[in-house]
Order: C-alpha cells, then structure tokens, then sequence
C-alpha cells in the first residue's frame, strides 16, 4: 500500500495519545481491525474505519477522533489529518467477566466476557514543522484596535 509509512525514520516526538479502557471487545477481535489501520495517515484510517463492518471500527475511530483533537489542540490547530500518522496502537486485555452456564451432567462451564484497552499514539510525517504552517482561519488571533489602525 502507497499510504503505509511503517518504515519512518522517528525524528518527530509522538503529538498526541489517546486510551480506550474498559472496552466489551475481545482483543483479538480489536487487533484484528487495528492492523488494517498501523502506520497509515490519520485521514485514510479514518477512511478505512468507516468503510469497515467490524464491531470494534467503531470504538477505535472514537479513540483516534480523541487523539486528532489532542493533536489540533496541542499545536493550536496547526496539524492537519494529512501529515499525520498513526505511529502506535494497541490492544491490550482488560480484566475478563467470568460467567456461568450450565452444561451437561451437572457440570458448569465458565464464560469469560473479555474486555481490551486500546492505546493509540500520532506522529507527524517526517520533515512536518508545526511552527512554519499558517494559522488557519478558525484558529487565527483577532486583531486588537491598534492594530487595525496601523
């Protein structure tokens, strides 16, 4: 895949971190959806996520928005979905609901209800300064009296 940048180099500091705890997901079954989004940008993962009929797409695109707006927030809406991209994320196992149900013969058999914490973490593409974009228009600071006279 063109949009895949596992192999760059790690010269930026990770922008933003996003948790999902607690969630009624199996790891596997999350894992299995986050390794079609790894390494890619923020703005095709989002386009994979919704075009994705798995259960746990859902969580994770809420757990991606979180870092996304963590990102904006911390560059004061200077970073961007396009030069951002998805440099880890996990799923952990969270604690197991352990259930009982009958079986045969007397016997009961334990349902484990398991549950996964998901950790994802955005960098920006290599050779991205937040400090040489413009601000953008919503985020721009309105210009005092004085300066409007000048």
């Amino acid at each position: 895949m063109e949009h895949v940048l596992k192999n760059l180099p790690r010269r930026h500091k990770m922008l933003a971190r996003a948790y999902a705890r607690y969630i009624k997901i199996s790891p596997r079954k999350a894992r299995q959806v986050i390794d079609l989004i790894r390494g890619q940008k923020v703005d095709v993962a989002f386009s994979t996520l919704e075009v994705c009929r798995k259960k746990p797409a859902v969580r994770i695109r809420q757990v991606l928005t979180t870092a996304l707006d963590s990102a904006v927030k911390k560059t004061e809406g200077k970073a961007d979905p396009s030069v951002l991209y998805i440099a880890k994320v996990t799923a952990c196992e969270g604690p197991m609901l352990k259930r009982y149900k009958a079986a045969p013969m007397g016997r009961a058999v334990m349902i484990r209800r398991r549950t996964c914490h998901i950790l994802l973490e955005l960098e920006a593409v290599a050779g991205w300064d937040p400090n040489k974009v413009k601000r953008t228009r919503k985020t721009a600071k309105k210009k005092t009296k004085q300066e409007v006279k000048k």
